[in-house]
This record gives C-alpha cells, sequence and structure tokens, in this order.
C-alpha cells in the first residue's frame, strides 16, 4: 500500500499545481468480505482521472460518479 500511497500524494501535488479539484476516497468499513482492506484510498481528479483502487474495479466508477457532488 505504500507505493500506491505515494503515487497517490504525487498525484495530489500536481493536480493541486494545476489548480485542480480533487477528492480523496477511502475504505474506513466493510460490511462482508472485500478484495481491499479498510485504509485503502482513491484521488479523483476534478476531470476523472483516478490513481488508486478501493475495489477490484467493480465500485470505482461509482465512487467517481458520488465524489462529483464533493468537488
Amino acid at each position: 500500500m505504500t507505493h500506491e500511497l505515494k503515487k497517490i500524494i504525487e498525484a495530489y501535488e500536481i493536480a493541486s499545481s494545476e489548480h485542480m479539484k480533487c477528492v480523496l476516497a477511502t475504505v474506513v468499513a466493510l460490511d462482508g468480505s472485500s478484495y481491499r482492506r479498510p485504509g485503502v484510498c482513491m484521488l479523483i481528479r476534478e476531470d476523472d482521472k483516478m490513481v488508486g483502487a478501493v475495489s477490484g474495479g467493480c465500485v470505482e466508477k461509482e465512487v467517481s460518479l458520488k465524489s462529483s457532488s464533493v468537488r
């Protein structure tokens, strides 16, 4: 996870330097089984580029859609 977190921080720094808004989605709890564990993060930029993952790929699009309400 450390490598993924470094990529997220680098992506945020780039987006910030371009004055681009971002949302950081973080898994805080699970209900049932999951591919990823609590603590994983995903950065969603206002241009809809994503860095990191909160699941095995099945919910990222939904998280991205929901993130638009807080940007």
